[in-house]
């Protein structure tokens, strides 16, 4: 057996980050954990008897089997060690030691008749969480206790193994776990791949306007957390960061952009309704504190090339409250994203105090039919061609786009189904609080066609004239259908065929309306204005559609305002 030196003093200065930093519950979780019970979020609790079950999988959750085997559950027993228990101690030791022993290294891509993974002990990013996991301890052993020492040099070698890595946020934990590892045993050899492959990934999974490369606004807020995390365990050991890591301070800016006016994240990709806790920048404070503090991003709009625009009506910082303001999002771009969904050219809105028109959600890491509905088409506010199959692969593309403080305007092109071009534009008239949003479909043969729009799930409908008005708490917004009428259907919560269902958290599965306007033929479009007026007030005057010109007269609150849309302005 091989002895390899540790540098304490490198564990002790690497010893920090989210996962790793103490809380006042340390002690009761570390009583409950060695009294044999386990809470691992969003999971149930699951009990135990002595030496665990590293084969168990009680929820049928790859995301608890993969959270058994990082072992970052034991970090309040850990920590609890570390100020001198000795039951603590000889808990963590027992258990980690169980574990090396019952999980020698395996190919993680193993799978059963069902097409499940045998196990995630040695999947990408579980390895690279439980290496630090077990680094983090070696202050608990002592010197000639070499197993531990042994068990994290072997996923040094592991994870210095190009075979073995992942993508995107899993090899960032893989890179940060090398570096730790490779610092704390002395391997320059290791420190220098980490270095080298962290640089090459963040110029990788970044541009320059600080966006990540995951299609979903929750992890670019993970892994703004986790970069800079990473980046720290440079700072600390006298390592210069990379110059790209500047893109890095932008991020803060999309995220406050990404931010409705409730403060939450809207629900784009596999994001669960949450905010931007303890981050902070100029803008994040100002939409964190509702204008109380920080500045407000310089712009109503904003368009970010990875896929997104995010627009509003203003920063509340006139006469109107913050919370009360309009915001709207549209997404584009590739449809197979990390964490991205089938929801290109898809429209959200949040306006007076409350969402109208939302994203499915994330719902689960789990294969089942509400899964399904939210990756899909189905879940976002989309056209969708009926009895066709969009292809997973599509890149849906923002052709054009005009600002400016009276109107925002898009044109996006999609052509996810096999001989159907699906082209919108989205025209969002400010002052007005209105948006026309029109729908061409060109295909080679004849097709059946539904415009979706997904509502909250304490949204109600009434029908008016021309189309529906949606209320709740006394504000209302509306959704209007000019032009070729389409014939107009709802449905809420339906388990056969599967329609009309959200998730603002895990698995959690909601029955919401689902409004959907159909129209048959070879070529055709859909007139749609959807409007969220602070007077709770709208009606259309009068439209003229000829051809590429559509004129618009509408009455908002007290105000006319009259829109003319031609074909390229």
């Amino acid at each position: 057996m091989t002895t390899h030196k540790v540098d304490l003093d490198v564990v002790h200065r690497q010893t920090f980050g989210e996962m790793f930093r103490k809380r006042s519950t340390d002690r009761a979780l570390a009583d409950e954990i060695i009294g044999g019970k386990l809470s691992v979020r969003p999971h149930p609790a699951w009990s135990f008897q002595g030496i665990i079950d590293w084969k168990a999988d009680p929820f049928g959750q790859r995301n608890w089997r993969a959270q058994l085997h990082m072992l970052r559950w034991l970090e309040p027993v850990r920590r609890v060690a570390i100020d001198g228990d000795q039951e603590a101690r000889e808990f963590w030791l027992q258990t980690c030691k169980s574990w090396i022993e019952a999980n020698p290294q395996s190919d993680p891509k193993e799978k059963d008749q069902q097409g499940n993974f045998v196990s995630y002990a040695w999947a990408d990013m579980v390895e690279a969480l439980r290496a630090m996991v077990l680094t983090f301890g070696l202050p608990l052993v002592q010197e000639e206790d070499q197993w531990l020492i042994e068990s994290i040099h072997a996923h040094g070698l592991w994870l210095a193994d190009s075979k073995h890595l992942g993508h995107s946020n899993h090899a960032l934990h893989q890179h940060q776990a090398l570096f730790v590892i490779g610092s704390a045993l002395g391997k320059e050899e290791w420190t220098d791949l980490a270095i080298q492959r962290l640089t090459s990934l963040f110029e990788e999974n970044y541009d320059e306007q600080g966006v990540n490369i995951e299609g979903a606004i929750g992890y670019h807020k993970n892994n703004l957390v986790w970069w800079e995390e990473a980046f720290k365990r440079l700072d600390v050991e006298g390592v210069p960061r990379p110059a790209s890591a500047e893109w890095l301070n932008l991020a803060y800016l999309e995220l406050a952009h990404a931010t409705k006016p409730d403060g939450t994240f809207e629900l784009i990709g596999d994001t669960e309704a949450t905010t931007p806790g303890a981050l902070s920048s100029p803008e994040l404070d100002y939409v964190k504190s509702e204008g109380a503090t920080g500045q407000p991003p310089a712009e109503l709009t904003k368009i970010y090339q990875k896929g997104y625009v995010f627009g509003r009506s203003g920063w509340g910082d006139h006469e109107r409250d913050f919370k009360k303001e309009t915001f709207y999002s549209l997404s584009f771009g590739k449809a197979n994203r990390v964490h991205g969904h089938q929801d290109g050219a898809s429209l959200t809105l949040h306006s007076n105090g409350h969402p109208w028109l939302v994203d499915a959600g994330k719902y689960a890491y789990k294969k089942d039919a509400m899964r399904d509905y939210c990756l899909s088409r189905l879940g976002h506010n989309v056209v969708e061609v009926e009895g066709r199959v969009y292809n997973p692969k599509t890149e849906v593309a923002l052709l054009r786009s005009f600002t400016s403080d009276e109107v925002d305007d898009f044109t996006f092109t999609d052509p996810g189904y096999k001989g159907v071009e699906l082209k919108r534009r989205v025209v969002y008239c400010r002052g007005g609080e209105f948006f026309l949003v029109i729908d061409n479909v060109f295909s080679t043969d004849e097709i059946s066609a539904r415009q979706r729009w997904h509502l909250d799930t304490d949204t109600a409908v009434a029908d008016i004239p021309g189309g529906l008005r949606l209320e709740r708490d006394g504000a209302s917004s509306f959704l209007l259908w000019k032009g070729n009428a389409p014939a107009i259907s709802t449905v809420k919560g339906s388990e056969e065929p599967f329609d009309g269902w959200m998730s603002r958290k895990w698995m959690e599965q909601l029955p919401t309306q689902v409004v959907s306007a159909t129209q048959s033929g070879r070529r055709f479009r859909f007139i749609t204005i959807v409007a969220a007026p602070q007077s709770g007030n709208f009606s259309v005057k009068k439209m003229d559609a000829t051809g590429g010109r559509i004129a618009l007269s509408a009455l908002s609150g007290r105000y006319q305002f009259n829109l003319t849309v031609e074909e390229d302005r």
